[in-house]
């Protein structure tokens, strides 16, 4: 068994890849196995992994065809054989002391995982930038120096951020699990995380920053095409998960709600050609709840503006139809009205002085 077992699917990472693989491979516990899962890359990635490959036997490379993160990390997560299990994009960069201070920590407090804090780094404008998200302020301050887990959060653990580069797990406690990544889905940690967090008994929150999450053009999550849909599956996957847990009562109100709001936030952010098709996804969905048995649990404890969000999509005839609903509710006529009501009263006032 080796000390760490790090998993990290590659898609079209060429210009990064490098950079990313070093640090893992130049970690000072040097005691580690890299397992890169090529995803179909059209780009010069398996080549480089390759060699990587060729003078390091640490390094472990599976090519196949392109199926998305989750479905490489899943693959990839039955060959691992450490102690300790850690998820890494190809496009970032992990400070090369971590591994040392991550194992030492857990083996101090007996962890199921380890969450850090990460920064952000723009490759475009080059320059580096923190945000709350990824800097957990609210946990810390919840939780402080101790060790906690699921029933010491409350709703805070919907603020908690699900990226899993950010969490070092002991790897038989996520075998113990059953948690998978879901596949074929943008948003696949968000599955894992509610997978292994309820299970969790000692989870502890080191308030230092040990990863940089470097954003480009190519990220995959500034995209705005369909697959910003998919957040409609991935919350009724949680919510079955935490139904299955015991936990839906508990947290049935937020996790309704949530998937109400982001379902619109991501409809507002696909690109228009893709509108029509999101809108079907996301009326095929509400129509199955409102024909839920728990149809009227979700409306008992849905917020007014989530109502009229989910009553906008059941009564729309077509994408046309909703989209003038969605322009009026979500998009609101009251700035504009209250712009032309500002402009008009100044001409009027120039029209005085004029006479």
């Amino acid at each position: 068994m080796v000390k760490v077992s790090v998993i990290m699917p590659v898609y079209n990472a060429e210009d990064f890849l490098k950079d990313s693989v070093d640090s893992i491979l130049n970690q000072t516990i040097g005691d580690v196995e890299l397992f890169c899962v090529d995803d179909g890359s059209d780009d010069a990635s398996l080549e480089i992994l390759n060699k990587y490959a060729e003078n390091d036997s640490r390094v472990n490379v599976f090519s196949r065809d392109h199926q998305g993160a989750g479905n490489a990390r899943n693959y990839a997560l039955e060959y691992a054989t450490g102690e300790y299990l850690y998820f890494m994009d190809a496009d970032d960069i992990l400070d090369l002391n971590a591994f040392e201070v991550f194992c030492s920590v857990c083996e101090q407090k007996d962890l199921d995982f380890l969450i850090f804090k990460m920064i952000n780094y723009d490759i475009d404008e080059d320059r580096y930038y923190e945000s709350d998200y990824y800097n957990m302020p609210k946990l810390r301050e919840a939780v402080g120096d101790n060790v906690f887990n699921h029933k010491d959060l409350g709703n805070l653990i919907f603020k908690m951020n699900t990226s899993t580069c950010s969490k070092f797990y002991n790897r038989e406690f996520v075998i113990g699990t059953g948690a998978r990544f879901r596949e074929n889905s943008k948003f696949n940690d968000n599955q894992f995380f509610w997978g292994v967090i309820f299970c969790a008994e000692r989870i502890y929150f080191l308030d230092e920053f040990f990863y940089t999450r470097t954003r480009h053009s190519k990220s995959l999550t500034g995209s705005n095409d369909l697959s910003h849909s998919d957040i409609i599956g991935v919350f009724n996957d949680i919510i079955a998960l935490v139904e299955k847990r015991g936990q839906l009562d508990r947290f049935k109100k937020k996790l309704y709600n949530q998937k109400i709001s982001l379902a619109y936030r991501r409809f507002g952010e696909v690109d228009e050609r893709y509108k029509p098709a999101y809108y079907d996804i996301m009326k095929e969905d509400f129509s199955k709840m409102q024909g839920h048995e728990k149809y009227g649990e979700f409306m008992d404890v849905a917020y007014k503006e989530n109502k009229i969000r989910f009553e906008d999509v059941i009564i729309s005839k077509d994408y046309d139809d909703f989209k003038r609903l969605y322009d009026v509710h979500e998009l609101g006529k009251k700035p504009e009205s209250k712009k032309k009501k500002k402009d008009g009263g100044f001409l009027n006032k120039v029209k005085r002085l004029l006479k």
